[in-house]
């Protein structure tokens, strides 16, 4: 799927990412939304672990 147009002035694309939802991920699609003062958004990551990949969620820092 592609980025839809912004629908406001300095919006800010959050990508879509993994979520777990009953025993399996599900992706959730990227949104807009308004920029934070002083923040930069983090996009999500899979990170390794003893038993596999788990999902870490994008977040502002």
């Amino acid at each position: 799927m592609s980025r839809p147009v912004a629908p406001y002035p300095n919006a800010v694309w959050v990508p879509g990412e993994w979520v777990w939802r009953g025993n399996h991920y599900v992706y959730r699609q990227g949104f807009y939304a308004r920029p934070r003062y002083n923040r930069v958004y983090v996009q999500g990551h899979w990170q390794p672990t003893n038993r596999g990949y788990v999902w870490v969620r994008g977040y502002w820092r």
